[in-house]
């Protein structure tokens, strides 16, 4: 009998990708030169101003103004959406037929950046077309659909990841959610190399249309193709070898990263502040030192970034560089805070340490307060300082003061639940219950008020003043409601627990 061959051992199968076409190339990021990007950023500065001042649609333009110089800054984008949403919390207009159509601005003529792709119109135009249109009807998710394209259409990625992002977390929390919405925001994710997101987004999808023969294919492609990137499957042994030489390559990468970022900061630094040395008149070259400065995110460039503006401040008057510098002390004094509540919660018997803690919180909220207090005597009508005013002297017990400042800052849209909210509990705290029972059931009426975070705080509170008042039937009733949505939600259950009691034993003995 002829010897045997042995026979080789099974291979793990490697995972299979049906049949698809060759991706295509990625999409090629735009690049902006400093001169642009220092154009842009005296439009965003001047439109922050305008904001503040309470001209919301000459404050869009002017951050279109900027965003046409430089397209994929990502705070601009953010800063029009919060605007936009104010605005239109305000019972600010949509955009009429024609504005839809004509973005008011000189792309026609302006030599403006863009990716050179090949057979288009200019990329950049079209995007902030798109963008007007949104700025004036935020919650029209089809133009935001569009905008994502415009974007990665004009090379702009960095802002493309963040509306792409927004926009899935908007379509998953609405009531129908958009099976097509997430299916798009699939392929967008995929082509911006961000695959965990793209493989949430087809499952959302799938969760729409389980029936789909087309998104199932799509998901089952991007599962393979990412095992099939993640490691070998040959054999244990290769699983193991590839486990370890990936978690290598990773310290190795991560070294590599963080020394990279920090010679791109320094660098960053050295131009910035070259810039402001060679044009010290120029007032819209002093916030690319300071951010790229607080790009360093350590106390000693934070000090430098602060003494930067204190200078800006003196020369050229703007109280806008003296906000920013005590925005940055609020930052610095937080990530002070965040280091000894770590210590704190290695020794939580150390009472020398906790009120080291206390008193450090107190006087982090007094200069706040008087952070606040100084924007919103520059800022009047900007009632969003009015806002942190009052939730800082609410923190800081000063009931009486905070209620007018509470009630002028629910006037900020934004902020309007919270300021009931924290209104309440000013009153709560001098147990005036009717009126915290009234403010709560208020803002409970909102249909903004969802049975969410907010909704849970204010069913919450509101059982409390019930319960203060000695109406525990009502209490029981706020209570419920609470408890229905997230049983483990604060000490809900006991509340209920012991109302339902108590009621049933006045029930029985009556």
């Amino acid at each position: 009998m002829p010897d045997e061959q042995p026979k080789k051992p099974q291979q793990s199968p490697q995972p299979q990708l049906e049949d698809q076409p060759e991706p295509s190339p990625g999409p090629v990021p735009i690049e902006i030169t400093p001169k642009m990007r220092d154009q842009a950023q005296k439009f965003f500065d001047r439109a922050r101003d305008i904001a503040a001042r309470g001209n919301p649609d000459y404050a869009a333009q002017m951050y279109l103004e900027g965003l046409l110089r430089d397209p994929d800054n990502l705070q601009a984008h953010q800063a029009l959406l919060e605007q936009a949403l104010r605005r239109q919390a305000a019972g600010g207009k949509k955009a009429s037929l024609i504005a839809t159509l004509k973005l008011k601005l000189f792309a026609k003529t302006a030599k403006l950046p863009s990716a050179g792709q090949a057979g288009s119109k200019n990329p950049v135009a079209e995007l902030l077309q798109a963008e007007e249109i949104w700025a004036k009807d935020p919650q029209n998710l089809s133009v935001a659909d569009m905008l994502v394209q415009k974007m990665m259409a004009a090379g702009c990625l960095e802002s493309a990841k963040w509306l792409a992002t927004w926009l899935g977390e908007f379509n998953a929390r609405s009531d129908k959610p958009d099976g097509h919405r997430f299916s798009m925001l699939a392929d967008v994710f995929a082509q911006l190399g961000q695959e965990d997101k793209a493989v949430d987004a087809s499952r959302a999808a799938l969760t729409v249309f389980p029936a789909d023969t087309q998104l199932h294919a799509k998901l089952k492609n991007m599962l393979a193709a990412q095992a099939m990137r993640k490691g070998k499957y040959d054999d244990q042994e290769g699983f193991r070898q590839s486990l370890q030489e990936r978690e290598a390559q990773e310290m190795l990468q991560d070294q590599e990263s963080v020394t990279r970022r920090a010679n791109i900061a320094d660098e960053q630094i050295a131009r910035a502040r070259k810039e402001l040395q060679q044009n010290p008149n120029e007032s819209g070259k002093v916030m690319p030192l300071v951010d790229a400065l607080l790009n360093k995110d350590n106390t000693q460039a934070d000090q430098q970034a602060i003494q930067v503006l204190q200078n800006a401040h003196q020369q050229f008057g703007s109280y806008r560089f003296k906000q920013r510098a005590g925005e940055i002390r609020i930052r610095a004094n937080r990530r002070q805070a965040r280091d000894l509540r770590a210590r704190l919660k290695d020794a939580p018997d150390d009472n020398q340490l906790a009120q080291q803690y206390k008193r450090m919180i107190k006087e982090h909220l007094e200069a706040e307060l008087d952070h606040f207090q100084d924007s919103a005597k520059n800022y009047p009508t900007d009632m969003r300082l009015r806002f942190e005013v009052g939730r800082r002297l609410l923190q800081l017990g000063r009931y009486d003061q905070a209620i007018p400042a509470l009630q002028e800052g629910q006037r900020d849209p934004k902020n309007h639940l919270q300021a009931l909210s924290l209104l309440g509990q000013c009153f709560f705290k001098k147990k005036w219950y009717p009126d915290a029972i009234d403010l709560y059931s208020r803002a409970l009426q909102s249909p903004d008020a969802v049975v969410g975070t907010i909704g849970k705080e204010l069913q919450y509170n509101l059982g409390r003043a019930y319960e203060a008042a000695g109406q525990t039937e009502q209490a029981a009733k706020a209570y419920s409601v609470v408890a229905q949505a997230d049983f483990l939600y604060k000490d809900v259950r006991q509340r209920l627990d012991r109302l339902r009691t108590e009621n049933q034993n006045r029930s029985d003995a009556g």
